[in-house]
């Protein structure tokens, strides 16, 4: 199989909504809600950090990192990290290396 791997785009967005119905909800209107809010709308990192898996322009996979503000120390500044999930894979492609 030949897979191509991008980096999220907004013509991607509801190809993403409609893929993850398999691990977020089977509401694609609470998956537009939480893409948004998550990766689109997140205060600490501008641009969504989404890399997709794709086969003929369909998307089979994904993994998302989002920003976070942590802080490690309280007499320290605090520092922003990508968080990595939102993993998934469609069924037909997992285990095939």
């Amino acid at each position: 199989m030949n897979y191509r791997f991008v980096e999220y785009r907004p013509e991607y967005r509801d190809q993403v909504v409609e893929f993850q119905k398999q691990l977020w909800s089977h509401d694609r209107a609470t998956n537009d809600a939480y893409l948004c809010w998550k990766y689109e709308r997140n205060p600490y990192i501008a641009d969504p950090m989404i890399s997709l898996a794709l086969q003929d322009q369909q998307i089979v996979g994904m993994r998302g990192a989002w920003g976070a503000r942590w802080h490690l120390h309280p007499n320290e500044a605090s520092t922003v990290v990508p968080c990595t999930g939102d993993t998934l894979i469609a069924p037909e492609h997992r285990g095939t290396g």
